[in-house]
This record gives structure tokens, sequence and C-alpha cells, in this order.
């Protein structure tokens, strides 16, 4: 469930227009030889939605005795709505990993690469 409340960063919350969006992905555990898939529901938006789309990033932790250091890149973007999505419409996600820049997780003692 996505709503302006749910979302972190620097975002004032006050100039978000209100929306609802659901969804279910079919594993969290993924295989990197088969795609990521589920679907998305726009349940309520206040304006049109223009554009709906999906992100793979690649979250680099590194460790040392000053602190931590993490770097975030973006791997793949994907288009699944454009225009005005209609409410209440199953929007299917299916996602192709790129072999070439995703990763696996691994956790060491002082590197990481993961969420």
């Amino acid at each position: 469930m996505i709503t302006p409340e749910s979302l972190e960063g620097g975002t004032d919350l006050g100039t978000i227009p209100r929306f609802r969006i659901s969804g279910v992905v079919d594993s969290v555990v993924c295989c990197i030889t088969r795609p990521f898939s589920g679907k998305i529901i726009i349940e309520h938006t206040e304006i049109a939605i223009k554009s709906i789309e999906l992100q793979l990033v690649r979250v680099e932790t590194c460790g040392c005795a000053e602190g931590y250091a993490r770097d975030v890149t973006e791997i793949q973007n994907i288009q699944i709505g454009e225009g005005n999505v209609a409410c209440g419409i199953d929007i299917p996600i299916h996602m192709i990993f790129p072999r070439l820049f995703t990763c696996p997780t691994l956790i060491t003692t002082n590197f990481k690469v993961g969420k």
C-alpha cells in the first residue's frame, strides 16, 4: 500500500495530492533468471497520473571505523503505465533483470550490497 503518509524523504507531505495505490509482488525472493512480476492498482487519486515507472536500484554499503558510506545506483527504469491511468484496473508488473548490472545480496563484515 502506498499513500502520501507512507513516503520517505524530504518531501513536504502537505503539497502532495491524496492518492492510494495497492499491489502485490509474486515473490520478494527473486531469481535473476526469472522476471520480477506482480500487479498494482490505483485505488484513488486526486489528480491525473502522468506516468508509472518501476525502478531497480543497487544499494552498496561500505563500513569502516568512521562509519558507513552508502551508494545507490539506478540499474533499470521501466514504464508500466502512461497517461491518466484509470482507477481500479490491474496494472501488470513484468521486469526482466539486466544480467550485467544486477547482483545478489552480499553481506560481509565491512561491505554490503543489498537492501
